[in-house]
């Protein structure tokens, strides 16, 4: 049971390690295309609301890449991976709450053009994220919910037809990006167990590779000791004849 429970603690370290080592460059391009919005809103929305809304969105992203960073440079035993998780569930939930926040602040008149760029924009994103989110399932609904449900709501309680259907349209497929998803999900996992199983192997076999230097090193000792008794012997042996000879000549002479 120990043994399971290590295991499993190792596969939620390394797969907490994949979340921090790729999410920068996910985060990096949606501010890009907060950005790229707003300058193709500009005319037709509150200025001062769209800098409020980017500059709260400036302001979460630094807290996510300084939480990145913080990851980076600590020394990590598996046990602590928990909170680095939480961390990050609730930088991507704070993430997603501004982009949900997006369309009340966005969209100022019922201009179906702009509603619908808006839609796409959070539809993307909502795609694109599965790449790197789905390693938890958490942290991928607690972005994505939070960005699509308010945008949903906003586009069912307009006083519009094409509008709220629009808002049907977003529900139906964002339930199949949802789907798609789960599986990304199972796949990555899966993918990063079979990680975890080739350094199992590879520790493994740096274990025997250290046994067998070791066992190579007493050998060597062994055979220089036999060497050196070899030599001592014949050393031995060389005196002892040496006596003998010595011996028959006193005899000889006597």
């Amino acid at each position: 049971m120990s043994d399971d429970t290590d295991d499993y603690t190792k596969l939620n370290a390394l797969r907490v390690d994949a979340l921090y080592s790729h999410s920068v460059i996910p985060v990096a391009v949606m501010l890009c295309g907060a950005v790229i919005l707003i300058c193709m809103l500009w005319n037709k929305a509150n200025a001062a609301a769209l800098l409020t809304w980017l500059v709260v969105l400036l302001v979460v992203t630094a807290a996510r890449y300084l939480m990145v960073f913080k990851y980076r440079s600590t020394e990590k035993i598996p046990e602590q991976y928990s909170y680095w998780l939480n961390m990050y569930f609730a930088g991507s939930v704070l993430s997603g709450v501004v982009w949900g926040a997006a369309a009340y602040v966005f969209i100022s008149n019922t201009n179906i053009v702009d509603i619908g760029l808006l839609t796409m924009f959070i539809i993307v994103v909502a795609a694109g994220s599965i790449g790197i989110y789905s390693i938890f399932q958490r942290v991928y609904y607690g972005f994505n919910l939070s960005a699509v449900v308010p945008l949903v709501v906003y586009l069912l309680s307009r006083n519009d037809e094409l509008i709220n259907m629009l808002g049907a349209v977003t529900i139906v497929f964002t339930g199949f990006v949802f789907v798609i998803q789960y599986d990304a999900h199972k796949v990555i996992n899966q993918l990063l167990v079979v990680e975890l199983d080739n350094r199992f192997l590879l520790d493994g076999y740096e274990r025997d590779q250290q046994s067998i230097r070791k066992f190579e090193m007493l050998n060597r000792n062994k055979d220089e000791e036999l060497k050196k008794m070899r030599v001592e012997l014949g050393i031995s042996r060389d005196i002892i004849e040496k006596l003998r000879a010595q011996l028959k000549k006193s005899e000889n002479g006597h």
